[in-house]
């Protein structure tokens, strides 16, 4: 019981402390965390198909988190390894493949026979069931995609509901210069790594910071183990927003809301969305 009222007044006091009156100029930023389904509700169900987003989506994300690869044919076929070897019955690289092959494999049984027969979906698919409903993560896992990815983004009315993370910087210029209504979020390893390893959080955050105002990107995807509450202080004084993954526990769930973060990504969605009802005010 003491611990219950401990986290509902963290989750009272989290706003007041990191709302920054710069919020009011990037939606990103949030008084109310956002719950992301990490690959759909993928503790559960096979993560990257229409079965896990559905399942995600009705247990009530604001927003679901995808990968993206190019397919030999140019197709944008939503899958997290490089190989569709681990979450199909096939074998082969995901750009050495025509999008026919992929099409045919089953990605549903490694989970649970439940989901036997589970298809590869493409990114069209993704956005029809999720247009209207919830947002869209794109962990963007091959360059050539983005053409395509803008392309379709804007042919069915999702420029709005989209944010892109993954290849980020190393696409960020490209993307800026070619296709700038698509919104980045900043994800660098090589920072995480500083953080991880040198234990300069401060002049990690504040380059972090540097990088992402120089891009205009409104915020930042961190991992959970290097996100406190100085951290997203800092964020938010510069007006950028601060997600977090992957966050798969009450106790980790209590632990980012008290650091004031915008939003958190988790493979147990109905995890999360019962842990923030219990002690949302």
């Amino acid at each position: 019981m003491e611990r219950r009222k401990f986290f509902a007044s963290a989750l009272s006091l989290a706003p007041a402390l990191y709302f920054h009156p710069v919020a009011e100029k990037n939606p990103y930023m949030r008084r109310h965390i956002l719950i992301e389904a990490h690959r759909g509700n993928s503790a559960n169900a096979p993560e990257n198909t229409i079965a896990s987003f559905s399942e995600a989506i009705a247990i009530g994300v604001d927003r679901i988190e995808l990968d993206l690869h190019c397919s030999r044919d140019g197709k944008l076929v939503v899958m997290h390894d490089d190989s569709v070897d681990r979450t199909t019955n096939g074998t082969g690289n995901v750009k050495e493949l025509d999008y026919e092959y992929i099409r045919q494999l089953d990605a549903g049984s490694w989970k649970s026979l439940k989901y036997k027969g589970e298809k590869v979906p493409l990114l069209q698919e993704v956005y029809e069931l999720c247009k209207g409903k919830v947002m869209v993560n794109i962990d963007l896992k091959d360059a050539r995609a983005v053409p395509a990815l803008a392309r379709i983004t804007l042919e069915m009315g999702m420029e709005d509901s989209v944010v892109i993370t993954g290849l980020v910087p190393a696409c960020t210029e490209d993307i800026r210069n070619k296709e700038a209504f698509l919104t980045m979020f900043y994800e660098n390893d090589e920072v995480f790594d500083s953080l991880k390893n040198s234990g300069q959080n401060i002049k990690a955050i504040e380059h972090a910071i540097r990088q992402a105002r120089q891009y205009g990107l409104p915020g930042f995807l961190f991992p959970f183990d290097f996100v406190n509450p100085d951290i997203v202080y800092r964020a938010h004084l510069h007006g950028l927003a601060v997600n977090v993954w992957d966050v798969n526990t009450p106790e980790q769930t209590e632990h980012v809301v008290q650091c004031g973060a915008d939003a958190l990504m988790t493979d147990d969605p109905a995890m999360a969305v019962k842990s923030l009802k219990r002690f949302r005010l």
